[in-house]
C-alpha cells in the first residue's frame, strides 16, 4: 500500500511539476516558522511590553526576544487587534478615538484593513491570525516569484532556487510583521501579469493586473506603489520591443493599472485626505532627509549577522539591523556572472541588472548617481532605504537567469562560465575576508554571540558548496536533479540564520497579559466621562491608548495629525523622518494641558508629581498615577467666542496662556460665525453615548453658547442638533464645536467622510468592471479597452521649504587611530549672514557612534553630555561666521557620525520642529588600537588558509563537459 501511494505521488509530481514546486514553496515557511503554530505559541514580539512600565511588574526578570520589533508590538499588532475588535462589534473602524485626541484609522494605509491577510484577524483567534499573516506572506512571495520566473521561460529547478532566495530574503524577513513589506510580496505578481498580458493581451489578464494593483495599495505602504508602478512601466516599455502586438499590450497594461487604482479609490482618497493634514507630509515637503546606508553596511548582504543582531543583544553596526539587512543568500551572487556572460541577451537580464544597480546606488548613496536618483519626484516623500525592495527582487531574478544559463548557454559562452564562477567565488570570499580582517578588533570588543571567525567560516563553507555544485551542474549541463536539490538546500541554509531566528516565537500569554493594576484603575475612573490620560515619556512605549482602550493625546501611527502636533507639542517630539511617535510636550501647568482634558498622568513607579497641583491618584509597583483636577471635561459649554484669528495667532494665545479656555473659545473662521450669549452661566452637559464614530450629548444652556467636544476636528465629522444638521466649527485650533441656542438639546456628532463614501462608490463601480472582465469578457471587451488610459504624469517633488544650510561641514582627518585628535570645521558659505536671522540661530554639535542608542552633544565648554545643549548660542546682530572645534583623545574605536544642527534660538530642544536649515553630517572612522590579542593573528591566518583551500578546491573541480575535454 505504501509503495503504491509513493508511486502515485511520484506520478503526480511528474505530471504536475510546477504545482509540486508551488506547494513546496507554500510549505517551506511553515517548516521554518511552524513552531509558532504549536499550542500556547505565537509569532509576535509581544514580549517587548515587559521592558516598559506598567507591564514590567507583571513579568519581572523576563527579557524580550527582539526589542528591534517594538513597532510591531506597539503599532502594527495593536492596530490589527483594534480593527478586528471593531469589525466583530459591527463597526467599520474609520476612526480611532484613543490616540491623538482622535484620528482617522482606516485612512492610514498602514492599517491594511482591506488586505486579505489582515482579514484573518477578523475571523480567527488573535495568536493564530497574527502567525498565519506572517507565514503566509513568505509563502505568497515564494510562489509569486516562481510563477514570474516561469513566465520568463526559466526552467523549473533554477526558478525554484530563485524563488527560495526571494521567499526568505532578509528584507522581507526582518520587516515581516510590518505592513510595509506586504506590497513587496506582490512584486512578482505585478511583473508576471505584465508578462501574461504581453503574451496574451486580453480582458482577463487586465482584470488580474487591476486586482493586483489594488491589492498593492491595500497592502499598507502606498509609497512602494508610487515608485513601483513607474519601475513596472519601464519593464513594459522594455518588453514592448519584442511583443507581437505592442499597441494592444500597452493599452491593456495601462488600462489594468488605471482600473486597479480606481479599484483602490476607497483607500486612496481617505489616505490623501489624511496625508494632507498630517505631520509626515508637512515636514517632508519642508525637508526630506536623505540618509543612504554607508557602504560598510553592504557586507551584511553576504554575512547577515556581521554586525551582530538585536536578538543577540550585540548589534554594533550602522543605522539599525532592519535597515541594513538585505541578504538574498549566496547562490544568486555566484549565479550573477553566469547571467552577465551567458544570459545577457535573454529577456530581462539587462533590465534587472539596471534595476539592481540603480536600487543599490540609491540605498548606498553612490556618488552623483545615488543623489541624482534620490531627487527624482518618485522618491520625494519616501525614505531612500525603503527602495531596497527593488534590490532584493532583482538579485534572485538575475540569479535564476544565470542558473538557467547552465542548460541554455551557447558553446562559446559555456566555455567562459566556469571561469566566471571561480572569479565570482574569489571576489566574494576574499572581499568577505577583507571585511572580517578590517573589523576584527572592533568586533572583538563587542563580545559577539557569534564571533566573526565563525560567521566567515560558515559563509565560506556555504559559498564553497554552492560553487562546487554550480561547477558540477556546468559539467552535466544542468541535467542532475540531485545537484539542483543540493543547491537549493545550500541557498536555504544561507538564509536560515535570519529567517529562523529573527522573528521570535514566544509564549501566547504575552499577547494578552491583561491590563496591569494601574491601567485597570484608570479604566474604571474614565469609563463614564472618557477623561484623557497622559502616559509620560519616561514610560518609553507608545500607543497605550489603543492597547488599553484608554484615551490619550499622544500616539504613533506613522503619519500624526498636524493640528494636534502644532498645539500640544511646542518643543517638538517628532523624529527627523517625521514618522515616529508623537508625545505631547505642553507642560502640565499649560492651559493647553487642561484644554485637552488630560485628567490623569501615568509615570514610572516612584516618580514624583510633575506639578504641585497634581494629586496622587494611584501608587503601585507597576506605575504611579497623578490626577489633574484643572482638566476640562470631555465636553463643555462656553458662552464667549473669538473669531477671525489665523492659526498662528490662535496657537500663540493658547500656548502662552493669554486665553481663559474655560470661559472663551476661538472659532476658526470669520464669516457666518454665530455669536455666543455672553458671560452668563452656560449650563450643563452629559455624554449619553460614546463610540468611535458617533458621540451623543445632552446639553442645557441658559444662553446661546458653543458646545465644545474635546476631540480632534477633522474633515468628515458632522453634527446634528435636535435632529437638524448644523455647522461643525473648528474650535481652539483642533477641537470640535457647535453653536447652541438657549434650551435643552440632543447633539449628535458623527463621522462619515466624503473621501470614504466617494472612494467606496468608485471602488464598487470598478469592481463591477473587473467582475465583468473576468466572467463576461466578450461583452465588456470594449469597455475594458476603453479603460486603457495613459497614467497621469507623476507629481513633481515639492520645492523644499527649508533652505539649504549656508555652510559646509568638514571633519579631518576622515580616519584616525583611537586616541588621536580630529578637527571639526563649519565653513560659512556666501550667504553666511543669513545665519544671523531675525530671531537668531543656535548651533548644536552632536555625535553618534555605531551601535550607540542615542546622540551626545558637545557643550560650549567642550564636554560631551547626553542632555541637548547648544554649542553656540545666537547673539542678535552678530553673524555666526565659522566654527572650529578640536577634539582630543577620540575613542573608542568605531565609526562616528557628526551632526551640526541649526535651531531657532527660541527652541527648548534641537528637534525637527525647530530646524532653520537641514543638518550637516560627516562620518569619521576611528581605528582601534591593537589590544595585543594574541589570538587574532592565528585566527585570521587560519581563515586565510581555509580561503586558499576553498579557492584551490573550486579551481580543481571539473566543470567542462566530458565531450568538451581535450582528447589525447
Amino acid at each position: 500500500m505504501r509503495a503504491e501511494t509513493m508511486s502515485r505521488l511520484a506520478a503526480f509530481g511528474r505530471k504536475h511539476p510546477d504545482l509540486v514546486a508551488a506547494l513546496l514553496l507554500l510549505i517551506l515557511p511553515f517548516l521554518v516558522l511552524g513552531r509558532a503554530l504549536l499550542p500556547g505559541k505565537v509569532l509576535a514580539p509581544a514580549d517587548n511590553v515587559v521592558g516598559f512600565a506598567p507591564w514590567a511588574a507583571l513579568a519581572p526578570g523576563v527579557e524580550p526576544a527582539n526589542p528591534r520589533l517594538s513597532d510591531v508590538t506597539f503599532l502594527f499588532h495593536p492596530s490589527i487587534l483594534y480593527a478586528a475588535e471593531e469589525i466583530r462589534a459591527g463597526r467599520f473602524p474609520l476612526w480611532n478615538p484613543h490616540v491623538f485626541g482622535g484620528a482617522p484609522f482606516f485612512a492610514n494605509p498602514q492599517t491594511a484593513l482591506l488586505f486579505p491577510l489582515t482579514a484573518l484577524a477578523y475571523v480567527l483567534p488573535p495568536a493564530l491570525a497574527l502567525t498565519l499573516m506572517s507565514v503566509l506572506k513568505l509563502s505568497v512571495a515564494g510562489v509569486g516569484m516562481y510563477w514570474f520566473l516561469r513566465r520568463l521561460d526559466v526552467a523549473r529547478l533554477p526558478a525554484l532556487v530563485g524563488a527560495v532566495a526571494f521567499e526568505f530574503n532578509a528584507l522581507l524577513v526582518t520587516w515581516l510583521q510590518w505592513s510595509n513589506t506586504s506590497p513587496v510580496v506582490l512584486l512578482p505578481f505585478l511583473f508576471g501579469l505584465t508578462e501574461l498580458l504581453r503574451a496574451r493581451p486580453g480582458v482577463r489578464p487586465v482584470a488580474g493586473l487591476a486586482l493586483t494593483v489594488a491589492l498593492a495599495v491595500f497592502a499598507g505602504y502606498p509609497q512602494r506603489v508610487v515608485y513601483g508602478l513607474p519601475v513596472l512601466a519601464i519593464w513594459v516599455i522594455y518588453r514592448c520591443r519584442s511583443a507581437t502586438r505592442p499597441v494592444p499590450f500597452l493599452a491593456c497594461w495601462a488600462g489594468g493599472v488605471t482600473l486597479g487604482l480606481l479599484l483602490s479609490a476607497v483607500q486612496l482618497l481617505p489616505f490623501v485626505e489624511y496625508a494632507r493634514a498630517s505631520v509626515v507630509l508637512a515636514y517632508r515637503e519642508e525637508w526630506m532627509p536623505h540618509f543612504p546606508l554607508p557602504l560598510r553596511a553592504s557586507i551584511v548582504v553576504l554575512m547577515p549577522y556581521f554586525f551582530g543582531s538585536d536578538p543577540g543583544r550585540d548589534f554594533w553596526g550602522p543605522a539599525n539591523f532592519n535597515e541594513i539587512a538585505l541578504s538574498v543568500g549566496v547562490v544568486p551572487w555566484l549565479a550573477l556572472p553566469l547571467a552577465l556572460v551567458a544570459a545577457w541577451s535573454r529577456p530581462g537580464t539587462k533590465y534587472f541588472v539596471g534595476l539592481a544597480v540603480g536600487s543599490a546606488a540609491l540605498v548606498y548613496g553612490a556618488p552623483l548617481v545615488g543623489d541624482a536618483l534620490a531627487r527624482l519626484p518618485l522618491f520625494s516623500t519616501t525614505l531612500i532605504v525603503r527602495t531596497a525592495d527593488l534590490f532584493v527582487f532583482a538579485l534572485p531574478v538575475l540569479g535564476a537567469l544565470g542558473l538557467d544559463a547552465v542548460r541554455t548557454a551557447l558553446p562559446a559562452a559555456r566555455r567562459l562560465l566556469p571561469a566566471a564562477v571561480r572569479v565570482a567565488f574569489a571576489l566574494l570570499s576574499l572581499g568577505a575576508l577583507g571585511f572580517t580582517w578590517s573589523h576584527w578588533t572592533l568586533a572583538a570588543r563587542v563580545a559577539m554571540r557569534v564571533p566573526l571567525w565563525a560567521q566567515y567560516a560558515w559563509f565560506l563553507l556555504l559559498l564553497t558548496l554552492a560553487a562546487v555544485l554550480v561547477l558540477r551542474l556546468l559539467r552535466v549541463a544542468g541535467a542532475a536533479p540531485g545537484l539542483w536539490a543540493a543547491l537549493a538546500a545550500v541557498e536555504l541554509a544561507s538564509l536560515l540564520p535570519v529567517a529562523a531566528t529573527y522573528n521570535p516565537v514566544i509564549d501566547r500569554r504575552f499577547l494578552d497579559l491583561g491590563p496591569p493594576p494601574a491601567v485597570r484603575h484608570l479604566q474604571e475612573r474614565t469609563a463614564r466621562d472618557h477623561e484623557r490620560v497622559l502616559f509620560s515619556t519616561g514610560l518609553g512605549a507608545a500607543n497605550f491608548g489603543t492597547i488599553f482602550r484608554l484615551d490619550e493625546v499622544g500616539g504613533y501611527d506613522g503619519m500624526t495629525p498636524l493640528r494636534i502636533e502644532q498645539l500640544a507639542d511646542p518643543i517638538g517630539s517628532i523624529d527627523s523622518a517625521a514618522s515616529g511617535a508623537f508625545r505631547p510636550t505642553a507642560g502640565v501647568a499649560s492651559p493647553v494641558f487642561d484644554l485637552l482634558g488630560i485628567r490623569y498622568v501615568m509615570r514610572t513607579p516612584g516618580s514624583p508629581s510633575p506639578a504641585p497641583h497634581l494629586v496622587l491618584e494611584y501608587q503601585g509597583p507597576d506605575a504611579v498615577v497623578y490626577r489633574n483636577d484643572r482638566a476640562l471635561p470631555r465636553a463643555f459649554l462656553v458662552s464667549r467666542a473669538r473669531t477671525c484669528l489665523d492659526d498662528a495667532a490662535t496657537l500663540r494665545l493658547l500656548q502662552q496662556g493669554a486665553l481663559d479656555v474655560k470661559e472663551e473659545v476661538i472659532i476658526a473662521g470669520c464669516d457666518g460665525v454665530p455669536p455666543a450669549g455672553g458671560p452668563a452661566q452656560a449650563g450643563s452637559v452629559e455624554i449619553r453615548h460614546y463610540a468611535p464614530d458617533r458621540v451623543v450629548i445632552d446639553a442645557t444652556t441658559a444662553v446661546a453658547a458653543y458646545l465644545v467636544l474635546g476631540d480632534a476636528w477633522f474633515p468628515g465629522w458632522h453634527v446634528r442638533v435636535d435632529g437638524a444638521e448644523q455647522t461643525l466649527w473648528r474650535a481652539d485650533h483642533v477641537l470640535r464645536a457647535v453653536w447652541l441656542p438657549p434650551g435643552r438639546h440632543r447633539v449628535e456628532f458623527g463621522y462619515a467622510p466624503a473621501s470614504f463614501r466617494v472612494g467606496l462608490l468608485v471602488s464598487a463601480l470598478s469592481a463591477l468592471v473587473v467582475a465583468g472582465l473576468l466572467w463576461a469578457p466578450g461583452r465588456l471587451r470594449a469597455g475594458g479597452v476603453a479603460l486603457a488610459l495613459a497614467l497621469a504624469v507623476w507629481p513633481g517633488a515639492a520645492d523644499a521649504k527649508l533652505p539649504a544650510a549656508p555652510a559646509t561641514l568638514e571633519v579631518t582627518p576622515p580616519e584616525l587611530t583611537e586616541g588621536g585628535n580630529l578637527t571639526l570645521r563649519v565653513h560659512p558659505g556666501s550667504a553666511s549672514s543669513e545665519l544671523d536671522g531675525g530671531a537668531g540661530v543656535d548651533v548644536y554639535v552632536s555625535v553618534a557612534r555605531d551601535g550607540a542608542p542615542s546622540w551626545v552633544f558637545l557643550s560650549a565648554a567642550g564636554a560631551f553630555q547626553g542632555t541637548p545643549t547648544a554649542y553656540v548660542r545666537a547673539v542678535p546682530g552678530r553673524p555666526l561666521g565659522g566654527l572650529l572645534v578640536t577634539l582630543q583623545g577620540v575613542g573608542p574605536g568605531s565609526w562616528y557620525l557628526f551632526r551640526v544642527q541649526f535651531i531657532r534660538a527660541s527652541a527648548e530642544q534641537p528637534t525637527r520642529k525647530h530646524y532653520v536649515y537641514p543638518p550637516l553630517l560627516a562620518t569619521v572612522r576611528v581605528e582601534p588600537r591593537s589590544d595585543g590579542d594574541s589570538g587574532a593573528a592565528p585566527a585570521l591566518g587560519a581563515l586565510g588558509l581555509l580561503t586558499v583551500a576553498a579557492l584551490v578546491l573550486t579551481c580543481l573541480t571539473p566543470a567542462r563537459p566530458a565531450s568538451d575535454a581535450p582528447r589525447g
